[in-house]
């Protein structure tokens, strides 16, 4: 882990565990960093830095300390539970609005992810897959194991899915007067999705633009470099990804490292629901997490493996895994 102070990299102290890079403007966890100069606090507890001279310091380890002239680096995301590994930042609905308005209000490149059992299927399966979750700015629990496995080793965690996502960000973004861009499904599901999005918003919404992309779309490829581009040109300061993992998260975090200024959002099937071209599952079912059996019900041909896949994952997850954990293999057997 890497401290940058002007233009050096330096290894962090070991009491700066989980901290990244700081840039002077982004937001610093005050339990990991404390920041002495010009500092205001954010509605979510966290310091924002506004100074360009001070002293870091690490809480585990008072005597670490740097001077810095200029200060360039510190941002920390608490990871809350890990699944399978994979890190959860966010512990629920509201947590998660607040920080992406926060992030887009200052300007900086950020992702959000909504992690599920297919995320974690998939995880397991796809390097590309693994370094967009690397570096996820946000990451809530979307599917109804991965929220009570989670809740194992946070209990503040609870579910919080991309299409619950999407209608009250999209009326903080109006509030906020924060630019959208809508990526992704069809021309004509996209229009539909922001005329409904404008009605729900009393037209507040700022729809910087809309996009689909071809079918043999490659989240790596050319088309992906000329969507960001569109993207960055339209001044939009979130941007709606409906792609489907793990093409959406791959093209999020490519944008992302291009520094575009703009938070991307993967939202899977939210828009479809919004534009009414798919039926999501009655509250009731969502409430008592048997959304899966709706989507498996309406598309079995579509979801009978993917969910044989996660039913696998989970088993893994809550069975052997632990076993393995318990009655370790001995060397050599």
């Amino acid at each position: 882990m890497l401290l940058r102070i002007g233009s050096r990299d330096r290894k962090a102290p070991p009491g700066w565990a989980g901290v990244d890079v700081i840039q002077t403007g982004q937001r610093v966890s005050a339990r990991a960093i404390q920041m002495s100069g010009n500092v205001r606090k954010t509605p979510l507890g966290l310091n924002k830095i506004a100074f360009k001279q001070g002293l870091a310091r690490s809480n585990v380890w008072p005597w670490a300390e740097y001077r810095v002239s200029t200060v360039m680096a510190i941002a920390s995301q608490s990871i809350l539970a890990r699944i399978d590994g994979w890190g959860i930042t966010a512990p629920n609905l509201q947590a998660a609005l607040s920080d992406i308005v926060a992030r887009a209000k200052d300007g900086t490149p950020f992702t959000v992810f909504t992690m599920n059992l297919d995320h974690l299927v998939k995880l397991r399966r796809s390097g590309d897959f693994r370094h967009a979750y690397k570096s996820a700015n946000i990451v809530t629990a979307d599917g109804a194991p991965v929220a009570w496995l989670a809740r194992w080793q946070d209990r503040s965690i609870v579910r919080a899915t991309g299409a619950d996502l999407i209608l009250p960000l999209a009326e903080a973004a109006a509030e906020a007067r924060l630019p959208v861009f809508l990526f992704g499904t069809s021309a004509s599901v996209m229009a539909r999705a922001g005329r409904e999005l404008s009605d729900r918003t009393d037209g507040l919404i700022d729809i910087a633009g809309t996009l689909a992309p071809s079918a043999v779309f490659d989240p790596q490829g050319a088309e992906a470099d000329a969507a960001i581009e569109k993207i960055k040109a339209s001044g939009a300061k979130l941007c709606f990804v409906a792609l489907g993992a793990p093409k959406q998260e791959i093209f999020a975090e490519r944008a992302r490292e291009k520094g575009v200024a703009c938070g991307f959002i993967c939202i899977g099937a939210a828009i479809d629901f919004i534009a009414k071209e798919q039926i999501r599952a009655p509250e009731a079912m969502r409430n008592s997490g048997l959304e899966w059996l709706w989507r498996l019900a309406s598309n079995p041909r579509r979801f009978a493996k993917r969910y044989a896949d996660c039913a696998a994952v989970l088993f893994d997850l809550t069975v052997v895994a632990p076993m393995r954990a318990r009655w370790p293999r001995t060397r050599g057997s």
